[in-house]
């Protein structure tokens, strides 16, 4: 949809609120524009000129111009944050259980809300995601063991039967594609596979050629790479359930994709 479409969608918005006594709102609307040659168009409703924002939220989102994640990362670390330590501050309990039930129901969602859709572009805003929960794991370790020696952070995960949040991410966008992959899939730029005659299988998945690096990040290029790297068979990607298929990533090694150690080792 170009500009003179947009203005004409408007248009016809303006008419049709104005027919059914629905009086809208411009003083409400935003525009923002996307992309380097956007021609940054003034757009009106309701004879209003609409502003022009640097930012906006959309579906719990944080979007600006440059589609960087580093101002949505921002938002829900320091919403995740204060809901972490209201919980800490409401609970008086030192039992691990508890506390790491009521982290997973209310303050990790807000840390992985649609991050397989609207990917994590940069490993600052990764790090400052881990950095919640790394937070967490020691206020809830030295509550539960106030004199002992403050393990790492890995092995405080494992005490907690927890995932670092990258790894969850990796697992959750690998399980998307996976609902993806079908054949009858209203997802147009689903994963593409090739036919192959090597030993590791009759098909292999096709890894996008991406000029953006944002569109390196997106869901199925980086789905198709990590399929490749983890040596995944295509056959079995596409043909198991997506019951069986969960059970089997979720026990796989996923260092052959992302370095944990940058995340787990303190």
């Amino acid at each position: 949809m170009d500009s003179d479409d947009l203005q004409s969608s408007l248009d016809r918005l303006s008419d049709w609120s104005a027919a059914n006594r629905l009086p809208m709102a411009p003083p409400k609307c935003r525009v923002l524009h996307l992309g380097k040659k956007n021609p940054r168009r003034k757009y009106v409703l309701d004879s209003v000129e609409l502003q022009v924002t640097d930012c906006i939220n959309d579906l719990g989102f944080r979007l600006c111009p440059s589609l960087s994640s580093k101002t949505h990362v921002e938002e829900i670390t320091k919403k995740a944050s204060k809901r972490m330590f209201l919980l800490f501050r409401i609970l008086k309990s030192g039992s691990l259980k508890l506390l790491r039930k009521c982290y997973t129901a209310y303050v990790r969602p807000v840390l992985e809300y649609g991050t397989s859709v609207i990917p994590v572009t940069t490993k600052t805003a990764e790090r400052e995601l881990e950095r919640v929960q790394r937070r967490f794991t020691r206020i809830a370790f030295r509550r539960a063991f106030p004199t002992s020696p403050m393990p790492t952070y890995a092995q405080r995960l494992t005490m907690m039967d927890l995932r670092s949040l990258v790894e969850r991410r990796c697992i959750s966008s690998l399980l998307l594609a996976k609902k993806y992959a079908a054949e009858n899939s209203p997802v147009q730029h689903r994963l593409q596979f090739r036919d192959s005659i090597t030993r590791n299988g009759s098909r292999k998945v096709i890894i996008p050629r991406c000029k953006i690096a944002l569109r390196r990040r997106s869901l199925f290029p980086k789905a198709a790479s990590w399929i490749s790297k983890l040596t995944i068979d295509a056959d079995f990607f596409l043909s198991s359930s997506y019951a069986s298929f969960s059970r089997f990533i979720k026990l796989t090694d996923l260092s052959p994709i992302i370095d944990l150690t940058q995340f787990t080792s303190v």
